[in-house]
């Protein structure tokens, strides 16, 4: 299963690739299903032709899963440019990161990970609750597999609301 950046049309091979719950799994059924539910789309560019299908027209459970499919690459990009362009008025809550134990920093990562899915949903029009909802079965579905403590939407709800109108750059 290939991740893909979060892009504003998508083409049935593309939606197949991400093995997507809410969609069927053949190419020409998710076109059916798009005929069916008059999805927003465009002539796809390039060799082979087609149509590629607005994400915004998707339906909201599509939606949500190609956000939470994309963010981990995402977050991984972000972290890296937030490493290399930290802002100076930063430099004491560096400084606490830098002093963290290995532990502690891998367990900041995954809660940055999840409160980035969280404001991806939220930014895309998702309401926060639900996208507390999406979030948290995802998290964990994954950590029922690796055996991990589950994760609550009420601890979800506690970091988002400490960090919701902090820049990512901090």
């Amino acid at each position: 299963m290939e991740q893909v950046s979060l892009k504003t049309h998508y083409s049935v091979y593309e939606l197949a690739d991400l093995g997507l719950l809410g969609l069927p799994k053949a190419p020409k059924n998710i076109s059916v299903q798009a005929k069916r539910e008059n999805w927003q789309s465009r002539k796809r560019e390039g060799r082979g032709g087609g149509l590629e299908y607005a994400f915004s027209s998707l339906p909201i459970e599509v939606q949500q899963e190609i956000l939470l499919k994309t963010t981990p690459q995402q977050t991984a990009a972000e972290l890296q440019k937030i490493e290399q362009n930290r802002p100076l008025a930063s430099n004491e809550l560096w400084q606490m990161w830098d002093d963290a134990s290995h532990k502690a920093q891998e367990q900041a990562k995954i809660k940055l990970g999840v409160m980035f899915a969280v404001a991806n949903l939220v930014e895309s029009g998702v309401n926060v609750l639900n996208a507390f909802d999406a979030v948290c079965g995802k998290e964990n579905a994954e950590r029922q597999q690796n055996n991990q403590k589950k994760l609550t939407v009420g601890s979800l709800k506690n970091w988002w609301y400490l960090i919701k109108n902090a820049p990512r750059e901090d």
